[in-house]
C-alpha cells in the first residue's frame, strides 16, 4: 500500500507499506516520479518476501566480508580493498543489502562524477556490481543487485600518450639508468628505472615485470615465457625479446637469484615512477603509458595478430587503443610511399 503527500515546497513525499517491512518513505519532485519509485520498490520487496530472504545484512557487513575474504585473492585485490573503504563513504553503509535502492546508487553515481572522471566511476560501480552479485548468489544476504538498473557515465577517449626519445632520455637520467650507469644492488630507483627500459623494450605490464623470475627467461629462444599467475588475463604468454630487450633484462642480473626486480611491488614502484617523472620534467604521462609507447613502435614492423600475441590482447580493438602514431609520424611514412 502507497500513501501520498504533497509538502508545502511542492514536492511529493511517497510512503511504503509492505506486510513485514519496515515503512520507507521518499520525496520526489513530480507525481509521476513518486508513483514510479514506489512501482518499482513494491515489487522489490514482494520478491523478497516471495523469496523468503529477508536479510538483515547491511553493505557494511558486505564490504567488510568482501575485503577480508575476497580481496587477498583477487588480482588487483590491493586497489579493490582500499577503493572499497573509499566508496563507503559516500553509500548508505548502515542499510540492509536488500534495502539499497537504485535511485541510492543513481546518486552516489552523481556524486562522485564530481569529482573524478567518468572511467573511474565505472570502475567504481563494476567493483560495486560485483559485490553485490556475490553477495545474492553466493552468501545469500540480498535478492538484487542495485547497480545493475543503473546507468554506467560516458567513458572519455582512451590514452594516446607515447613517450618521446627525449623524455625516455630524461627518465633513463633521472633514475640512472643509462647505459653508462651501472645498477646497484639494493636501488630502488635504478630498479624501478630497469621497469620502465623493460616496458618500453617489450610492451609488458608493471605487474608482470615485477614478477619476473630467471626461470621463464629463455635466452636461446630469446622469449620470456609468462606464467597465466603473473598476467592479466591469467592466461599463460610468450613474449618475443629483441636484442634490446634482452640487454636490458640482463643489465639485472646479479641483483637476485631468483627474481629479475627483487621484492618489489608493482603499486610502490608505480608511486616512485610518478615522482621520477616529475623530478624528470616529464608531465602528463604514467607508466602504463610505455605499454602505449611499445605498441606504437612495435605495430609498423609486425601484423595486428602478431600485434595482439605479443600484448596479450583477445580483442583485435586493444590494437587500435594502443597504437597511437602522431599525425607526423603518419605524414613521414606516406612521404616515403610513391604513387606509381
Amino acid at each position: 500500500m502507497a500513501t501520498y503527500q504533497t509538502l508545502p515546497t511542492g514536492h511529493i513525499r511517497a510512503q511504503v507499506r509492505i506486510a513485514g517491512f519496515p515503512a520507507e518513505s521518499g520525496t520526489f519532485t513530480t507525481k509521476t516520479d513518486a508513483k514510479q519509485w514506489v512501482a518499482q520498490r513494491e515489487a522489490e520487496l514482494r520478491a523478497r518476501k516471495k523469496k523468503g530472504a529477508i536479510s538483515n545484512k547491511t553493505l557494511s557487513e558486505a564490504i567488510q566480508r568482501f575485503q577480508d575474504e575476497l580481496c587477498p585473492k583477487r588480482k588487483g585485490g590491493r586497489w579493490e580493498n582500499i577503493r572499497l573503504t573509499l566508496l563507503a563513504r559516500f553509500l548508505p553503509v548502515e542499510k540492509q543489502l536488500d534495502d539499497v535502492t537504485v535511485r541510492e546508487i543513481v546518486e552516489f553515481r552523481d556524486e562522485r562524477l564530481k569529482s573524478i572522471a567518468g572511467p573511474s566511476v565505472i570502475r567504481e560501480m563494476s567493483l560495486l556490481s560485483s559485490l553485490f552479485t556475490i553477495a545474492s548468489q553466493e552468501w545469500q544476504w540480498c535478492t538484487s543487485n542495485p547497480v545493475k538498473g543503473v546507468r554506467r557515465p560516458k567513458s572519455n577517449h582512451h590514452r594516446e600518450r607515447v613517450f618521446t626519445q627525449d623524455e625516455i632520455n630524461l627518465v633513463a637520467r633521472t633514475m640512472k639508468v643509462t647505459n653508462t650507469d651501472q645498477i646497484k644492488p639494493g636501488s630502488r630507483k635504478q630498479q624501478d628505472g630497469l621497469c620502465f627500459l623493460i616496458a618500453l623494450e617489450t610492451g609488458m605490464r608493471l605487474g608482470e615485470i615485477c614478477k619476473l623470475r630467471w626461470e621463464m627467461l629463455d635466452a636461446d629462444k630469446r622469449q620470456l615465457n609468462l606464467p597465466g599467475s603473473i598476467t592479466k588475463t591469467a592466461h599463460p604468454r610468450s613474449v618475443p625479446l629483441t636484442s634490446a630487450a634482452l640487454a636490458v633484462i640482463e643489465r639485472a642480473r646479479g641483483l637476485d637469484d631468483s627474481q629479475v626486480i627483487p621484492n618489489r611491488d608493482p603499486q610502490s614502484a608505480s608511486d616512485n615512477f610518478r615522482m621520477m617523472l616529475k623530478r624528470a620534467g616529464v608531465v602528463g604521462a604514467t607508466f602504463h603509458d610505455t605499454r602505449h609507447t611499445a605498441a606504437t613502435k612495435f605495430a609498423p614492423l609486425v601484423g595486428p595478430f602478431d600485434l595482439c600475441k605479443i600484448f596479450g590482447w583477445t580483442d583485435m580493438k586493444r590494437a587500435l587503443t594502443y597504437y597511437n602514431p602522431s599525425a607526423s609520424d603518419l605524414a613521414s611514412r606516406l612521404e616515403k610511399t610513391t604513387i606509381q
